[in-house]
């Protein structure tokens, strides 16, 4: 070994030695460009969750030519559901001090808005029965119901044991998280792509929609769970339906 050579092996073994311990990351995206089922590619169902209620779709999407759809339409109550078990890989670990650890995924909104005019034709007029009327206004209606009945969450534990969530909702016309001890709305719902981030600095929390933070140090996070994309239980013959796309969890 010449000894050029030899005083580059000590240089790079010095180098490395100076590189942070978390230095290595693991990323995990996903954009659901594919047939088969998502079972195939590291998530879980959960409740009644099956091929038949979640699978990809080229119906809407943000990236790419498919997005994954929930649909629910069943003659008795139903949930179903999917999730991302942290536990089973690296995102699972517990978290030190100096991990910076994100967590993002996109939804879709079916919203439409109500303008005074529709409002009015909804409200007063009545058949000659004395019944409210439905109008084309009303299926607008039926949609901003339908489209709000899937939720988004993180699960983690703020201890060894004690577990805690915060979950993304979509209700009349406000999106709402869960913040513990009661809900928070985070901004009037818009028709579209949204985005939903879980950011860990220092083992807290914070909370960002489309952007833009809305919630900072929310909580203590020991270790991730999962992250979970889930139905409200569904009544029978009331139909649900969403869409979730560009999914990102990254740690560092």
């Amino acid at each position: 070994m010449t000894k050029t050579v030899f005083n580059f092996l000590i240089l790079s073994i010095i180098l490395i030695s100076l590189l942070p311990i978390n230095s290595f990351s693991y990323e995990f995206t996903e954009n659901f460009e594919y047939e088969d089922s998502p079972i195939n590619h590291g998530w879980e169902f959960c409740f009644s969750g099956s091929d038949s209620t979640i699978f990809t779709s080229k119906e809407s999407f943000s990236n790419g030519e498919r997005s994954l759809k929930g649909y629910v339409h069943n003659e008795g109550h139903t949930r179903v559901g999917l999730r991302y078990d942290f536990t089973k890989t690296e995102f699972g670990e517990p978290i030190e001090s100096a991990d910076k650890i994100s967590f993002s995924i996109k939804f879709y909104d079916q919203y439409a808005g109500e303008s005074y005019i529709e409002k009015y034709f909804r409200k007063y007029l009545y058949d000659k029965n004395g019944y409210v009327k439905k109008p084309w206004s009303y299926i607008y209606s039926n949609k901003n119901r339908d489209s709000a009945r899937f939720t988004i969450a993180f699960d983690f534990l703020a201890t060894e044991s004690y577990e805690k969530y915060i979950t993304i909702s979509s209700s009349g016309d406000e999106y709402s998280y869960w913040k513990g001890n009661g809900w928070e709305d985070i901004k009037v719902r818009e028709r579209g792509w949204h985005e939903v981030k879980f950011e860990i600095v220092e083992n807290q929390v914070s909370l960002f929609f489309d952007g833009n933070i809305v919630a900072k140090n929310l909580h203590y996070v020991h270790t991730a769970q999962n992250i979970n994309w889930k139905s409200n239980i569904i009544a029978p013959n009331v139909k649900a339906y969403s869409w979730i796309d560009d999914v990102n969890f990254k740690k560092n």
